[in-house]
């Protein structure tokens, strides 16, 4: 019995030497502690002020590099089958002197956010220093999920679940709420938008009923389309239209310098103009 006072006692006394450390430590520009190590048994755990960059209240420094399967980590954190891996905190916007987690690592890796994220490959160029250059946003406007990118291709990449099931491949990449929490668009993976008009906040329980799909090479389609303005169609001349075989019946295009007749007729060159129109994979105008 006493030999587990002793040990608790001493294990306090660590506990306070450390937390004066970090008070002490915390008053200078560099870090409050710092420890290092190579991965092996040995690691050598050192509080100091020469530590790599400043400001930061722990530092956590791996010395060597392993190879293949034998990589060690600066950092293992385990939670065991219940409880979080990690939390930040963070004063809580709503609550006047509460404390709200910011980000929380959940024993299965799952993070949630309770802040927004920048994900950025462009930092700040206006400063000497090297410890005060941190990524910067994209925008000034507020963002949940800001993302600038600094490589030639896609900042943003999202694949669909390939399932086994019917369809597969097709399943939705993306669903955008409206201001109540009901799902009103979606992308899925074949890239087509869909709609919603019934109002659920699940995408099983919304019913998509109106989509704009690709139907081929520069042809897009759709269940119906409702122009409110003026519909403009580009000038086509007799020469350029089409090869109508190839086209769907009731395709329609303005031809500049068709011949206008009052009656369907194939369509001709040399006049003011008409509309042509795919009939019987023949090119009428009128």
């Amino acid at each position: 019995m006493l030999s587990r006072i002793i040990k608790v006692y001493i294990l306090i006394c660590f506990i306070a030497y450390l937390g004066c450390l970090s008070e002490a430590l915390g008053q200078s520009t560099f870090s409050s502690l710092l420890l290092t190590g190579d991965g092996s048994q040995t690691d050598s755990f050192a509080a100091a002020a020469n530590s790599p960059t400043m400001g930061a209240t722990l530092q956590i420094s791996r010395n060597t590099s392993g190879s293949g399967n034998e990589q060690g980590a600066a950092l293992d954190l385990y939670a065991g089958a219940q409880g979080q891996t990690l939390r930040i905190w963070v004063n809580s916007p709503g609550f006047t002197g509460a404390k709200a987690p910011a980000l929380t690592v959940d024993n299965g890796a799952g993070v949630r956010l309770f802040t927004y994220e920048v994900i950025s490959g462009h930092p700040n160029r206006w400063t000497t220093n090297p410890f005060a250059i941190y990524p910067v946003e994209p925008t000034t406007d507020p963002s949940m999920l800001a993302i600038w990118a600094d490589v030639d291709a896609p900042g943003l990449v999202v694949a669909p679940n390939s399932g086994t099931s019917a369809g597969a491949g097709n399943f939705q990449d993306a669903a955008f709420m409206d201001g109540r929490g009901y799902e009103r668009l979606a992308i899925d993976g074949a890239g087509t938008l869909q709609w919603s008009g019934q109002v659920a906040n699940t995408y099983g329980g919304s019913k998509w009923d109106t989509t704009l799909s690709r139907s081929r090479a520069g042809l897009l389609s759709t269940q119906g389309l409702q122009v409110t303005e003026i519909l403009q169609n580009a000038p086509y001349s007799f020469g350029a239209l089409p090869n109508p075989v190839a086209l769907a019946n009731g395709a329609q295009v303005y031809c500049a310098d068709c011949v206008f007749t009052s009656v369907n007729r194939p369509c001709s060159g040399g006049g003011a103009g008409a509309m042509a129109f795919v009939i019987g994979h023949a090119w009428i105008c009128n």
